[in-house]
């Protein structure tokens, strides 16, 4: 579980679409509170290839994610950008957790995702976590422009004990209840 004092967060853009919801409630999880912040993107590189085959892909990426995140600077929750070459998707976050020592990923629920093979990346992440995951539902349209809620779905367990306490910091800077 995370300090609640020091959060090290990493966002996985797995569909750009929803990347600036994902970065206001990480921003959220860090106004206020010391720690850091990183946008990944993965570039995948099919098995037999060479990983230099994605490397211009991986800088063009690079370019992208870092104005995603100067667009979404409207806080002090400043996030970088990190890039990997991988294989496998799931396994290029896994290995970005354990190289940024990030002990929180903010996923998009895979429901809203149109690219194939996400919610098979998410299931890999949730089958045996490298770090607390929250997953982050956005309505179609995105995050509403004014939180007035936040529903914390638990079930009793470990993450019965995690999840208030990961509300409350998009909660607080949001002005929102929890439910």
């Amino acid at each position: 579980m995370p300090s609640p004092e020091r959060y090290r967060v990493l966002i996985p853009v797995l569909t750009t679409r929803r990347a600036a919801d994902l970065l206001r409630v990480g921003a959220a999880l860090l106004r206020g509170r010391p720690g850091q912040g990183s946008l990944l993107g993965v570039v995948e590189v099919p098995h037999g290839q060479p990983i230099s085959r994605g490397v211009t892909v991986a800088r063009r990426y690079r370019s992208l994610l870092n104005g995603i995140s100067a667009a979404g600077q409207r806080n002090d929750a400043g996030f970088g950008v990190e890039v990997r070459v991988a294989h496998n998707l799931a396994q290029g976050i896994r290995e970005a957790v354990y190289e940024v020592g990030a002990n929180l990923l903010v996923l998009e629920w895979p429901g809203l995702s149109v690219r194939p093979g996400v919610s098979s990346v998410i299931a890999n992440l949730v089958s045996d976590p490298p770090a607390d995951l929250l997953l982050v539902r956005p309505d179609q349209g995105g995050i509403a422009p004014e939180l007035t809620s936040i529903l914390v779905p638990v079930s009793g367990g470990p993450s019965a004990l995690v999840a208030p306490g990961i509300a409350d910091a998009p909660a607080a800077g949001e002005g929102a209840t929890i439910r």
